[in-house]
């Protein structure tokens, strides 16, 4: 399928590994022209080289570090454009996991990170990539939530908050910028096996050692109360295939959207 993204420009927040990243290859693949976001600058420039000679398309790595103010994404988003050219869309997925544990517990510097990992960042990056976007005549923005907006765990309270203001920040664009172009959806994943989940998956590996199943869903089953429909963890590339459709033609359509992608975790 030709997702009509070649030689579109793309901004992937979390873009160097994980979800973020399969998205971008995925993308990368089409012809489309990125700039990876992440933390780490060292990261974020070795994704984006290996994607440029894996694709031969233009990708450059960009970094936010410790500043996350909303004058330094912009400064970010220049940076970008200069290097890839005019926007079409952003994929916020970045957004490590803060502090977790039973509500008494939790002070109002674990809720302040929660607020500024899980939601400030992407209010801020959608702010700035809004004018670029506008100004093409239309793109579109995919955020990240998580299952549990609409399936709460315990001892997730802050975390959940934040990702459930995400499903309405995301609504909230779609409404207000449809008449000018402009698309949004949220991506909502369950378990899925990202970098965060190796040791997991390795303590898994040797815990349940001739079970008959998927030891890291047999893991999220038994100690996390997760039973997926489908018997088994998902991959980044099945997210970063969703994100990538999402911020394509094909999907020209589609907006205001809350998109489970979870292998029917808790229906």
């Amino acid at each position: 399928m030709d997702l009509g993204v070649r030689d579109r420009g793309y901004v992937i927040f979390g873009g160097s590994r994980g979800m973020g990243r399969a998205a971008a290859e995925v993308l990368a693949a089409e012809g489309a022209r990125l700039a990876i976001v992440g933390q780490d600058s060292h990261r974020a420039q070795a994704a984006a080289d290996e994607i440029s000679n894996n694709y031969g398309n233009s990708t450059i790595g960009l970094a936010v570090e410790s500043e996350t103010s909303f004058a330094a994404i912009e400064s970010l988003l220049g940076k970008a454009t200069e290097a890839i050219g005019p926007l079409r869309g952003l994929a916020a997925v970045a957004g490590p996991m803060g502090p977790t544990g039973d509500l008494l517990d939790l002070d109002d510097e674990a809720w302040e990170a929660h607020f500024q990992t899980q939601l400030m960042l992407t209010v801020r990056s959608c702010r700035a990539v809004l004018p670029h976007l506008i100004a093409e005549g239309g793109g579109q923005i995919v955020t990240l939530a998580a299952y549990s907006v609409r399936a709460p765990k315990a001892n997730l309270a802050p975390y959940a908050a934040m990702k459930s203001a995400l499903v309405n920040l995301t609504k909230n664009i779609a409404k207000t910028y449809g008449d000018r172009g402009i698309r949004a959806n949220c991506v909502c994943p369950g378990m899925i096996e990202t970098y965060a989940l190796a040791e997991a998956r390795d303590q898994a590996e040797k815990r349940f050692a001739g079970s008959q199943g998927d030891p890291l869903y047999l893991a999220a089953e038994q100690d996390w109360g997760m039973k997926m429909a489908l018997r088994r963890v998902g991959q980044p590339n099945e997210v970063g295939e969703l994100i990538a459709f999402l911020l394509s033609e094909r999907a020209g359509y589609m907006t205001g959207a809350t998109l489970n992608i979870d292998g029917g975790t808790d229906f």
